[in-house]
């Protein structure tokens, strides 16, 4: 089982990561007997990518929308097993909840995670109907990094075919507390934006690459944007950007900013079904 072989990762880099890591997974195993679930299928011929679909429990359900949210960790720490939490909730719904392991730095770097995500999200097309899943109604968003890579993953339609994803298939994107743009005028040397870049990317000049803000031009995807009132300064930034960009695209819009939240917050806030989170996620997932 997923939760008793979680791979060794470094120290949290401070106290504050390691309270909200151990949080979210003391309540994702709370969350598991509530729900249904299949662990660690493989999305992809390569060890880490493997994804956890959750169902609702008991009921024998099909065409059921699919949401694939991402973890974070600052795209080099994390675990797909921190967002169980989210599953009686979602399920709820109806819906399925999928979970999945990207590539994570130092070992893999952009744009391998961003592959990963499709390649995900194409396996999901093809085969999530085995578990009950709609092929043709999937929902990508995740948390931080995760938020990042959910939001550049459905933008970067001219990968899609690479990877046998059609677009049509992806109805709606939900990141949350994710940086939107590391394509900055300037990067001081030092700055928590020049520790980013390292941590991600293996070329600084790949920066317009990893940014989602770059791919915003043309987007008729519905999309959820979400963050903290007090979360990292750069993703309320991008964030507010990313709102300003899409605003002036043909696409649906809307923006939640969670009251008095920090970063780690936001998403620990959605592990209660009474988070104001669900009732936008909810209506765009089972809406006809």
């Amino acid at each position: 089982m997923a939760f008793d072989n979680l791979d060794p990762q470094g120290p949290a880099r401070n106290a504050e990561v390691a309270a909200y890591a151990e949080r979210a997974l003391a309540l994702s195993r709370a969350a598991l007997d509530r729900v249904d679930a299949s662990f660690d299928i493989a999305y992809g011929p390569e060890p880490r990518q493997q994804l956890d679909i959750y169902r609702p429990k008991g009921r024998a359900l099909s065409a059921l929308p699919v949401l694939l949210f991402l973890h974070g960790g600052r795209w080099r720490a994390g675990y797909k097993e921190w967002n169980a939490m989210m599953a009686p909730a979602v399920t709820e719904f109806p819906a399925l909840l999928v979970s999945a392991r990207y590539g994570l730095s130092p070992r893999f770097l952009f744009p391998t995670p961003l592959h990963d995500v499709l390649r995900a999200l194409a396996w999901l097309h093809h085969n999530v109907a085995r578990y009950g899943g709609d092929p043709n109604r999937i929902f990508a968003g995740g948390h931080s990094a995760g938020g990042h890579l959910s939001a550049l993953a459905v933008l970067r339609r001219d990968l899609h075919g690479e990877f046998g994803l059609p677009t049509a298939a992806i109805r709606g994107c939900f990141p949350m507390s994710g940086t939107m743009n590391f394509d900055l005028p300037e990067v001081t040397p030092g700055s928590e934006e020049e520790e980013i870049r390292r941590i991600l990317l293996a070329d600084d000049r790949d920066a317009p690459l990893a940014s989602p803000l770059r791919y915003a031009e043309g987007n008729r995807l519905p999309f959820f944007i979400s963050y903290g009132e007090k979360d990292f300064p750069r993703v309320i930034a991008t964030g507010k950007e990313m709102i300003a960009a899409l605003k002036r695209q043909p696409c649906r819009l809307e923006n939640l900013v969670f009251a008095g939240a920090g970063h780690f917050d936001t998403h620990l806030d959605v592990a209660r079904a009474e988070s104001r989170w669900y009732p936008t996620v909810r209506s765009w997932m089972t809406e006809d």
